[in-house]
């Protein structure tokens, strides 16, 4: 089940990576074997990868205070950008791309 609670962002957790690289087929989190990837739903090496959101928040209302985590199409709309157009710029680094998330 799903619910809808309006909520204040307190803090984006950024100790640990902030994106994965998903499986282009079904966005499972792919695991790295050599120099391939394996996606262990769809049991195979998937054709298409895909950087992924995976922001932690730490969120509150009135009552109370509690942590959640963000994907892709909802991250993209608080960041404004692609986790892909973040991690292809060639001037990118993923900690100091962490570090801007702590200001919005």
């Amino acid at each position: 089940q799903f619910y809808t609670a309006e909520a204040t962002i307190k803090s984006i957790d950024t100790s640990d990576e902030w994106y994965y690289i998903g499986c282009g087929k079904c966005n499972k989190k792919l695991q790295k074997e050599g120099n391939h990837f394996y996606c262990p739903k769809c049991e195979k090496e998937p054709e298409k990868t895909c950087p992924r959101y995976k922001l932690k928040l730490e969120i509150c209302d009135h009552t109370a205070t509690t942590t959640c985590t963000m994907f892709k199409t909802e991250a993209k709309k608080l960041i404004k950008q692609s986790a892909r157009f973040l991690i292809d710029r060639d001037d990118c680094d993923i900690h100091e791309q962490a570090e801007k998330f702590q200001k919005i």
